[in-house]
């Protein structure tokens, strides 16, 4: 699989294990990182694949596995939204322009059909999901989803925003 990181101009990249595909093989997402000191990594944009992180992210990545630790979350939301391809343009522009207003940024689109924004946590839950549900509830084949917020596993909330809101 080569090297974990590949340098392509200033920009690094860093492959993490995301998964397995139906036959049984690694599929490795590709993170835009800032190199730091013991082989550590600050999270430039969240990834479509790789489950449980987010822009701002702090990890440590096994060289060999590609598997990920994430050290120290960086107070965002991972928000993934699928769509029909034809309705890239209003996702991009729509929703993209009320995740901006709170704080949000869209970091990718994955084939035209899938969405990655990074979303401070500061303005809540609740603000998020209205913006988020209002937008897809009116528009069909719309969905959307938190890729960091619940352990893949047990489905159970990791509550990593907790223990930032009280250091805050």
């Amino acid at each position: 699989m080569g090297d974990v990181i590949s340098r392509s101009k200033s920009v690094e990249k860093l492959h993490v294990l995301a998964g397995l595909n139906d036959r049984g093989e690694e599929v490795l997402d590709e993170l835009t990182v800032v190199p730091l000191p013991d082989r550590t990594f600050r999270l430039t944009q969240t990834p479509p694949l790789a489950m449980g992180l987010a822009a701002g992210d702090l990890v440590r990545v096994d060289p060999n596995s590609h598997q990920f630790e994430v050290l120290e979350h960086g107070g965002n939301l991972a928000v993934l939204v699928t769509a029909p391809q034809e309705m890239e343009g209003r996702v991009r522009r729509d929703l993209g322009e009320q995740l901006r207003a709170i704080g949000g940024s869209l970091d990718d689109y994955v084939r035209g059909e899938l969405a990655v924004f990074t979303v401070p946590v500061a303005p809540g839950f609740p603000a998020i999901e209205a913006i988020l549900n209002t937008f897809a509830e009116s528009r069909p084949g719309v969905a959307w989803y938190y890729a960091n917020v619940y352990d893949p596993v047990t489905d159970e909330p990791l509550r990593w925003w907790e223990a930032s809101r009280q250091d805050a």
